[in-house]
C-alpha cells in the first residue's frame, strides 16, 4: 500500500512540474511575447510613417525573436524596448511652442505612466508606448526648440496632424486592425487613441490655426526691436549733447558718457558733471542691468529719485507738443521744473556766467532750463526704452508670453505712439537747446572772444562737437 501511496505521489509531482513547465514553455508563460495583433500594428504604424515621410530610427518599431527553454519557447519582442519612458527632458527656454510642447510631453507619459500601472516593466515592448515615446522624443527634441514661425516649422507641424488623422481613418483596413493591439483604442481610460485625438491634435490643430499670429507676433518683434535701437541711439547721443554742449571748462573731444563696457564712471570736473553722472548712470541701470531695473522701467514712480531728477508716468507730464515759447515766464510755466530742477537751475545760474555763453540773462537762463528739461527727456526716454525692450522679449519668447495674449491691441497702440510721442519731444528739446547755444556761440564769434574751448576760432570746440551730436539725435 505504501509502495502505490509513493507512486502516486511522484506521479502527481511530475504532473504538476510538466504542467508548469508547459505553461512556462508556451504563450501563456513569461516573459511575455508580442501578439499577431502587436506585430501587425508595428507594421501598420511603419507604413502610416513612411506614407507622410517622417523619418524615425529604424529599430523604433522593428522585432527580434527570442528561443527560451532550450528553444521549446519562442518569444516575439521589440528589437529596442522603452525603457526610458519615464525619464524627463530638457526644457527649451526660446521656442515659440514651447508651451504646447510641455502640454503634449505631459499628455504622453501621463499615458505611458498609465499603461505601466496595469502591465508593468512589459510596457516597454508594446507598440503603442514606441509610438507615444518616438511623439515625446520630436516633441520635446524639435517642436519645443522651433525659433519662428516659418513654413518649415508649419509643414512638421502639419505633418503630426495628419498623422494622427491617417490613424482614425477606418476606410483603411490596416487601420481598422489597430484595434487588436494592446492599449491602442481600449481600455477608454487609457488608449493612446484618445490621447492622440482628445488631447494632443486640438493643441496642434490649435497651433496651426494661430500660425498667421505667430508670423504677425515675430514681425511685431522685429520692429519693436528697431524701434529699442532707435530709441537707445537717441538716448546715448542725447548724453553726448548734455556732456558738452554748455561745457566750458575744457575741450571734451572724447567722450566720457558712451561707455562700452559698463556704467560710465568720470569724475565729475564742471557743475553739470554731478547730474550727468548720475543721469549716465541710471539710464545704463534701465537698460543694461537686470529685472529689477526692468520692473522698474515697467512701473515708473512720479517724485524726486535719487539723485533728484523726476520720471513722470502720465501723458500730460510726459508730452509736450511744439516748441517752447520764448518768454522766460511762459516757459517756466509750461515746463513745470520740479523742486529739485529748481535748485538746480538756482545753482548752475550761480555758478556760471552769461558771458560765458554769449547771450543775454533772460536768453541764459532760458537756455539753463532747457538744458534742465533734456536731462528729463533722456530719462523719459531710458525707460521707454526699456519697456519697448522687454515687450520685445515677449515677442520672441511667443507661447504663453505672446504679446497678443498678453497685450490687448489699444495697449500696444498706446505704447507705440506713447514711444514715438517721447522720442519727437526729445529730439525737440535737443534742437531747442542748440539753437539757443548756437545764437550764444554767434555772438562770441561775432565779437571774435578768444580764449574759450565753448566758442572757438579753432577747428574745433564744445559746441561744434555737441552740435555733431545732435545732429545724429534728430
Amino acid at each position: 500500500m505504501e509502495i502505490v501511496i509513493s507512486a502516486l505521489s511522484i506521479v502527481l509531482v511530475l504532473g504538476i512540474a510538466i504542467v508548469l513547465l508547459l505553461r512556462y514553455a508556451t504563450c501563456c508563460g513569461r516573459p511575455r511575447s508580442l501578439t499577431a495583433g502587436d506585430v501587425l500594428a508595428l507594421e501598420t504604424f511603419k507604413k502610416l510613417y513612411a506614407k507622410l515621410d517622417i523619418e524615425i530610427p529604424e529599430r523604433l518599431l522593428a522585432t527580434k525573436q527570442v528561443r527560451i527553454f532550450g528553444g521549446l519557447r519562442r518569444l516575439t519582442q521589440l528589437a529596442a524596448p522603452v525603457d526610458s519612458w519615464g525619464d524627463m527632458f530638457e526644457e527649451s527656454c526660446t521656442g515659440f511652442l514651447l508651451d504646447r510642447a510641455k502640454k503634449i510631453n505631459g499628455w504622453l507619459q501621463a499615458f505611458e505612466y498609465a499603461v505601466w500601472l496595469r502591465v508593468g516593466d512589459w510596457a516597454e515592448d508594446l507598440p503603442v508606448i514606441a509610438v507615444a515615446q518616438e511623439w515625446r522624443e520630436w516633441t520635446m527634441r524639435t517642436l519645443q526648440k522651433f525659433a519662428r514661425p516659418d513654413r518649415e516649422a508649419k509643414a512638421e507641424v502639419q505633418l503630426r496632424l495628419d498623422w494622427i488623422e491617417r490613424c482614425r481613418n477606418i476606410c483603411f483596413t490596416e487601420v481598422v486592425e489597430l484595434r487588436e493591439t494592446q492599449f491602442w483604442c481600449l481600455p477608454l481610460d487609457t488608449c493612446l487613441l484618445s490621447t492622440m485625438r482628445d488631447q494632443i491634435r486640438p493643441i496642434l490643430a490649435d497651433a496651426i490655426g494661430h500660425w498667421h499670429t505667430y508670423e504677425l507676433q515675430e514681425s511685431m518683434g522685429d520692429q519693436l526691436r528697431e524701434l529699442f535701437t532707435s530709441l537707445l541711439q537717441a538716448q546715448q547721443e542725447s548724453l553726448r549733447v548734455l556732456e558738452v554742449i554748455l561745457k566750458t571748462d575744457e575741450i571734451c573731444i572724447a567722450s566720457k558718457v558712451l561707455a562700452m563696457d559698463g556704467p560710465p564712471d568720470f569724475k565729475p570736473t564742471s557743475c553739470f558733471d554731478k547730474e550727468l553722472l548720475a543721469l549716465c548712470r541710471k539710464c545704463y541701470d534701465l537698460l543694461h542691468a537686470g529685472t529689477d531695473a526692468e520692473d522698474d522701467a515697467d512701473h515708473p514712480k512720479d517724485g524726486a529719485g535719487e539723485h533728484g531728477t523726476v520720471v513722470p508716468v502720465t501723458s500730460t507730464n510726459w508730452l509736450l507738443t511744439g516748441r517752447l515759447p520764448a518768454p522766460l515766464t511762459d516757459l517756466l510755466q509750461q515746463v513745470k521744473l520740479t523742486d529739485a530742477e529748481k535748485a538746480t537751475f538756482e545753482r548752475y545760474k550761480g555758478e556760471l556766467s552769461r558771458d560765458s555763453y554769449g547771450l543775454s540773462q533772460v536768453d541764459f537762463e532760458e537756455l539753463l532750463i532747457r538744458y534742465i528739461v533734456l536731462h528729463r527727456d533722456v530719462e523719459n526716454m531710458a525707460y521707454c526704452a526699456s519697456i519697448i525692450r522687454r515687450l520685445s522679449r515677449f515677442a520672441s519668447l511667443g507661447g504663453e508670453l505672446c504679446l497678443i495674449k498678453a497685450l490687448d491691441n489699444l495697449h500696444m497702440a498706446r505704447v507705440l505712439a506713447l514711444a514715438k510721442e517721447i522720442q519727437t519731444l526729445c529730439v525737440a528739446s535737443v534742437e531747442d537747446l542748440a539753437a539757443m547755444a548756437k545764437k550764444g556761440w554767434e555772438n562770441m564769434r561775432a565779437e571774435d572772444v578768444q580764449g574759450s574751448v565753448w566758442s572757438s576760432g579753432a577747428p574745433i570746440d564744445n559746441l561744434r562737437l555737441g552740435v555733431a551730436a545732435v545732429r545724429i539725435v534728430t
